[in-house]
C-alpha cells in the first residue's frame, strides 16, 4: 500500500473528525465543560423533597425530570404538564410554582443541554419572598 504522507502513530487510521471532536467533547467533559450526548442527567435543583435533573436525551419536548419519594415525572418546560411518570400532587404543585419563578433559568439551562453543556444550578424558592394564594 502506497501511502503519500507517512501515518501518524498517535492517530489511529480511520481517525477522522469526528472522532477527534468527540475526543475533544470526552476530554472537556471531564473538566465539567461539555456533556457528552447520553450522559448521566445532571441535577440542576433540589427542594421540598424534590430533586429536579436535566439531561435533554429526548430533545423533542423541552423537559425537566423531577424525583419525589413516589415517584419521577418528565415535565415540560412551557405547559408543566406531566408528559410521563407521576408525583405527589403537592409535589407537582410546588414543582410547578418553582418552574414558573425560575422560568428563564430554565430555558437557558435547556439550551445548554442542548449544546451538550452541564446545566447550572437553580436556586431553590425563597418561600419567604413568595406571596400567599
Amino acid at each position: 500500500m502506497d501511502l503519500e504522507v507517512e501515518p501518524d502513530p498517535e492517530c489511529p487510521v480511520g481517525f477522522g473528525d469526528e472522532e477527534a471532536r468527540e475526543v475533544r467533547r470526552a476530554i472537556a467533559d471531564a473538566s465539567g465543560r461539555y456533556r457528552l450526548p447520553g450522559a448521566r442527567p445532571e441535577q440542576v435543583a433540589r427542594f421540598c423533597s424534590i430533586e429536579v435533573v436535566m439531561d435533554g436525551a429526548d430533545g423533542s419536548i423541552p423537559y425537566l425530570t423531577a424525583r419525589d419519594e413516589v415517584g419521577t415525572a418528565r415535565v415540560a418546560l412551557s405547559t408543566r404538564a406531566i408528559l410521563a411518570g407521576n408525583l405527589w400532587p403537592e409535589s407537582m404543585e410546588t414543582l410547578a410554582e418553582w418552574m414558573t419563578i425560575r422560568e428563564h433559568e430554565l430555558w437557558a439551562n435547556w439550551k445548554r443541554v442542548q449544546r451538550g453543556e452541564a446545566p447550572e444550578w437553580i436556586q431553590p424558592i425563597d418561600w419567604g419572598a413568595v406571596e400567599p394564594k
